[in-house]
């Protein structure tokens, strides 16, 4: 099979709205520029790394572990963290869900909204609020000191078995 090229010239006429083309022609033509996508932000650089479930991670390494294997296992995008700092929680503790704000950024398509709940006001970069855990709904992850202790967690836990039911 050959292919045979040939050179056809058009013709447009702005002011008419019109253009022709051998024997085809297009009136009413209108056109308009796309603008293209703004920029989501500084490009993540992605790696993919071993890590061994026996290791030596600074609190930000370990951090950003567990938040990417969260985010692998749920398919949500809006992503909602709580953290509780109250009297189980020792003094000058570090808070973790500034960490967690940093981790979430760095994803283009994840939603944070992550919050502390505390008595005492707290200037850690992310929302505080004096409310109890019971309050909250569709928290993705809970943060605490001795979690599994505190009898709040627990019957926060049966009521949402409840529900489920």
């Amino acid at each position: 099979m050959k292919v045979v090229y040939t050179n056809v010239t058009g013709t447009v006429f702005t002011y008419l709205l019109h253009f022709s083309c051998g024997g085809i022609q297009i009136w009413g033509l209108i056109t308009t520029s796309i603008s293209r996508k703004k920029d989501a932000g500084t490009p993540v650089l992605e790696s993919y790394k071993f890590v061994p479930n026996i290791t030596s991670l600074s609190i930000h390494e370990s951090v950003r572990v567990n938040i990417q294997i969260i985010l692998e296992t749920t398919l949500a995008n809006k992503i909602k963290v709580v953290e509780l700092i109250d009297n189980h929680c020792e003094q000058g503790a570090i808070y973790i869900t500034p960490i967690i704000l940093r981790v979430l950024e760095d994803e283009p398509l994840v939603q944070p909204l992550v919050k502390i709940l505390s008595k005492t006001p707290i200037d850690a970069g992310v929302e505080v609020d004096d409310k109890k855990l019971t309050s909250e709904r569709d928290c993705l992850l809970v943060v605490g000191t001795n979690i599994l202790k505190r009898p709040e967690v627990s019957q926060l836990k049966i009521q949402n078995d409840l529900k489920r039911k």
